[in-house]
């Protein structure tokens, strides 16, 4: 059974999830008193956009923690590169709008205090020395409580495009001043040499009336000033950047009845955007593997088929479709590169409270893992063990 072989191929030494006495997920004990750092477990951090929660998740699927609860429809996740935190951005909705982010002790499991961002913050990049993040804040539509989700039923709202992106001090908690950036800043990652933050502006939510973007926005960390924007292709809400730093692969989802269909490939080196890569519909997702040989492609589809794509980026060409769950919204790979794990949202037939694990040797689906309702992004973490941390009870 493929998914038998998930624990082992993912890592023959992780630990299991921490399960304080009387399998408690809600660890008040200070890591500090547990002793030094012997090794280190792979969770994976899954945002529950439909509950408002956060699980954690074992790569074999056999342990999923209670939900930890954090602010309104949450939609995206990133880990401090130790491994001990996650920052989730609530995103909000209609009528109730998101403008925070939760950090989440991973050692200890304890929610700390939100840290106030823009409106609709919808994705979320740590730098490498785990000192700051950015925030993509999207914006929002003001609906009334009558509405529901749709592109028709969203004329006339009041429509908020922040066009902001929001630095944080994690050493403080404090945010910084706004940032701009293009309209509907829907994602954002940062070079692995923490000089750059790169922006992709989506046109939401005006992308409801028609209204398409197609540009990422580079952000120079040290004075956290914007540059020059890059053109793409329509509506992106994804990217990625290799592991050497030269490259940046953009999904370009487009948007209900505009879906795109392609992946943009940035050279880093001048900033200017390659020939596109055809990919499936809605491209939501996109993670690159360790090695940078691969990016793994979640491709929404907008109503049509769920699929990930994977594309060869020695070739910059993409491989054969392997099926997904409902909706595929997001991915992410494991530190070993063996495993991708797909977030499953759920489609226009109702949301989805699944995970799908992909062999990436085999680039086939092992079987899904139940997690919350309507999972979002999710981010693979190395959480510190210690050597004497409180067992089961």
């Amino acid at each position: 059974m493929l998914l038998a072989l998930v624990a082992s191929a993912c890592s023959s030494s992780s630990q299991p999830l921490v399960k304080p006495p009387g399998g408690n997920f809600s660890v008040l004990t200070q890591a500090s008193g547990w002793g030094p750092v012997i090794g280190h477990r792979t969770v994976i951090c899954v945002v529950n956009t439909g509950s408002n929660s956060v699980s954690l998740v074992t790569p074999s699927g056999k342990e999923v923690s209670p939900p930890i609860p954090v602010g309104n429809s949450p939609y995206a996740v990133a880990v401090s590169p130790n491994g001990e935190w996650a920052y989730v951005a609530n995103t909000g909705w209609g009528v109730t709008a998101g403008s925070t982010i939760t950090p989440i002790n991973l050692v200890t499991f304890q929610v700390a205090r939100s840290i106030k961002v823009g409106t609709g913050p919808f994705a979320i990049a740590v730098t490498p020395d785990g000192k700051s993040a950015y925030v993509a804040n999207m914006g929002a539509m003001l609906t009334t409580s009558s509405q529901t989700a749709g592109a028709a039923l969203y004329a006339g709202t009041k429509v908020i495009d922040s066009h902001t992106v929001t630095p944080i001090d994690l050493v403080t908690g404090k945010p910084g001043g706004a940032i701009n950036s293009g309209p509907g800043p829907g994602a954002v990652a940062v070079t692995p040499d923490g000089r750059w933050a790169y922006v992709a502006n989506s046109g939401a939510p005006n992308n409801y009336s028609g209204t398409v973007s197609g540009t990422v926005t580079p952000i120079n960390t040290a004075t956290n000033s914007p540059g020059r924007p890059i053109p793409v292709g329509p509506g992106p809400m994804a990217i990625a950047i290799t592991p050497n730093g030269q490259e940046a692969y953009v999904a370009n989802a487009g948007w209900w009845n505009h879906p795109g269909r392609t992946v943009t490939p940035i050279n880093l080196l001048t900033n200017r955007p390659g020939p596109a890569i055809p990919v499936g519909v809605g491209p939501l997702g996109i993670a690159i593997t360790p090695d940078g040989r691969w990016a793994y492609v979640a491709n929404s589809g907008w109503g049509h088929a769920d699929t990930v794509t994977p594309i060869n980026l020695v070739t910059n060409t993409p491989g054969p479709a392997i099926p997904a769950g409902p909706g595929p919204d997001y991915i992410a790979i494991t530190p070993d590169g063996h495993w991708a794990f797909v977030a499953d949202g759920g489609d226009l037939s109702g949301p989805s409270d699944l995970l799908t694990p992909i062999n990436l040797l085999t680039n086939r689906p092992a079987r899904p893992i139940k997690v919350g309702l309507a999972p979002g992004a999710l981010a693979v973490a190395e959480v510190p063990v210690f050597a004497h941390e409180p067992k089961a009870g």
